[in-house]
């Protein structure tokens, strides 16, 4: 991950309700969401993560006070990203000068940085800003997220009411018929087309995968959405929708920095110890 992302972050709450951290932020989804998306070179995958993880424990060492989620793609292009949250691109920016004068945290930044000159392909970031009035949380704990289900809607120009009516009558139908699939979407501030949604759904295990088009067959939630909904539906997604695709990421422990609360929760979130060199 480049050293333009490895900033100090307030708290974590990528798709799930916040964890209290060093500095309290509202409950509920992070306001923002910042993502660092690195393509890595072929042949050089394992090179990378090897890298990347050493550069995550180095800032533990030097104390940064963050939390960041890495994430590698097991759909779709192989991607690594790099997710931080933040109450606002405000607190983003102070965070990021505070952390650029913390001589011990720079010079990480400086020792493995260089190094991914020689392992991306491509390199570019996104800012997220969360719709909360489109969004619906089950209450499950941040921990529970060992995998996340990544769906990206591209919406034509003028026709966001549209989105947005069809993501409501969603929402209402989750809560009426109180789902346990939560999700989060997020609006793209920069970094993609205007017009780019995208929608975070965590995962304990893939099997949550295979359960989710159970679920939403399930008759409450069939009888919350009303007798007229799959054409009305078809209508709004015909009306609003450009393009869209779906990939399922898998969370790197490794190349993460999470608090030692989420260790505590739930060991999956403890990095492995770096295999010791042969004598």
């Amino acid at each position: 991950m480049s050293h333009r992302i490895r900033l100090v972050v307030v708290s974590a709450a990528l798709v799930l309700p916040v964890i209290v951290s060093a500095q309290a932020m509202p409950a509920g989804p992070a306001p923002v969401l910042f993502v660092g998306r690195e393509v890595v070179k072929p042949g050089k995958i394992a090179a990378h993560e090897k890298m990347e993880t050493a550069w995550s424990r180095g800032l533990e060492a030097a104390k940064w006070p963050a939390t960041m989620v890495a994430f590698n793609s097991i759909t779709g292009p192989h991607e690594v990203w790099f997710v931080t949250a933040w109450p606002s691109l405000d607190a983003w920016q102070k965070a990021g000068d505070a952390a650029a004068a913390n001589a011990a945290q720079s010079a990480v930044d400086d020792k493995y940085a260089p190094a991914e000159i020689d392992l991306l392909q491509d390199w570019r970031s996104m800012a997220l800003t969360v719709r909360e009035d489109i969004s619906y949380s089950s209450g499950r704990p941040i921990t529970d997220m060992h995998f996340l289900s990544v769906t990206r809607i591209q919406v034509r120009a003028g026709h966001g009411a549209e989105f947005t009516e069809h993501r409501a009558a969603l929402k209402a139908a989750h809560e009426k018929a109180k789902m346990s699939d939560g999700y989060t979407i997020y609006q793209v501030s920069g970094g993609s087309p205007s017009g780019t949604y995208y929608l975070f759904a965590p995962r304990k295990s893939l099997a949550e995968v295979d359960d989710a088009q159970k679920t939403h067959n399930d008759a409450a939630y069939q009888a919350a959405l009303g007798p007229d909904w799959l054409k009305r539906s078809a209508a709004l997604v015909q009306g609003y929708e450009a393009s869209s695709d779906a990939n399922i990421f898998a969370v790197s422990a490794d190349m993460s920095v999470v608090p030692k609360e989420w260790v505590a929760a739930d060991a999956f979130w403890k990095p492995k110890a770096p295999a010791k060199k042969a004598p």
